[in-house]
């Protein structure tokens, strides 16, 4: 019976534990500088004019959806 218990607490345990790892590691793809070390920053050019917000398909008519 403590065996059951220990188990079932250390699978508890280790979920609490990957879901606060999950919620504090950033994803995706780290750029480092081979001269410096340092963390590249993003070096994305301002795009001209606003931005244009998405419509749905269907909403959309055919003539624009030629374009």
């Amino acid at each position: 019976m403590l065996f059951m218990l220990i188990l079932i607490g250390s699978l508890i345990a280790l979920v609490v534990f990957a879901f606060v790892i999950s919620r504090k590691v950033e994803f995706g793809e780290a750029r480092f500088d081979s001269e410096t070390g340092k963390v590249k920053t993003e070096d994305h050019p301002a795009q001209a004019g606003q931005a244009v917000p998405a419509k749905r398909i269907e909403t959309i008519d055919t003539d624009e959806r030629n374009k």
